[in-house]
């Protein structure tokens, strides 16, 4: 009796239909954010989010989400329609830094940020929290409050938090001119470095 199509054959074939098909999108990551993310004060093609859609490739999309002025609260009221719209698999959350600036309370800020991993969760994706520095005026104690949010949010969901303050500062002590001139926004020099960061956050969850 014949056999019209031997096992290891058939296996060929299959291997070299699969090849032969144009690559899927292998992973879509959402950036929720503020001007940090947006590219306050940089020329275009220069911010993180763009650089990490070009290190990714076009197998992945980028979607950047972010807009200058933004708070958490923001965030979190437009956070259910773009996850509808955009089904992700990695969500970044970029917020906080224009509530601190606002004085808003930073309770809130903590809650909201609760609240926005849980619905990024509850959306299929992996979140990820990124905390923007403050600038030096504002004094240690703010600062020390602002981060116990980012970090009592972290304990809370789980979920990997990439503080910009720790990236930049080591290159600053060799190198410095790592932001601009009003202490919060990174320059177009910190880019490279705060997408190369990320990238190490969310390779392993793409």
């Amino acid at each position: 009796m014949r056999v019209k199509n031997p096992p290891i054959r058939s296996a060929a074939v299959l291997l070299s239909i699969l090849l032969s098909l144009p690559t899927a999108c292998a992973g879509t990551v959402i950036v929720l954010g503020d001007s940090i993310s947006a590219g306050y004060g940089l020329r275009a093609g220069t911010v993180w989010v763009g650089l990490l859609e070009e290190t990714l490739g076009a197998s992945h999309r980028v979607i950047n989400a972010s807009i200058s002025g933004d708070t958490s609260q923001s965030g979190l009221n437009r956070l259910p329609k773009l996850l509808e719209e955009n089904p992700a698999d990695v969500v970044i959350v970029e917020l906080g830094g224009n509530d601190a600036l606002r004085g808003l309370p930073m309770q809130m800020l903590q809650e909201n940020l609760i609240k926005m991993v849980g619905d990024i969760i509850r959306s299929g994706a992996k979140p990820v929290l990124m905390q923007v520095p403050l600038p030096a005026n504002y004094g240690r104690r703010y600062q020390r409050l602002f981060a116990e949010q980012f970090q009592a949010a972290q304990q809370v969901c789980g979920c990997p938090l990439i503080r910009i303050e720790d990236i930049i500062s080591v290159e600053q002590a060799s190198a410095g001119g790592y932001l601009q001139d009003d202490g919060i926004h990174p320059t177009e020099s910190a880019q490279p470095l705060l997408m190369r960061a990320v990238l190490d956050h969310i390779a392993p969850l793409l």
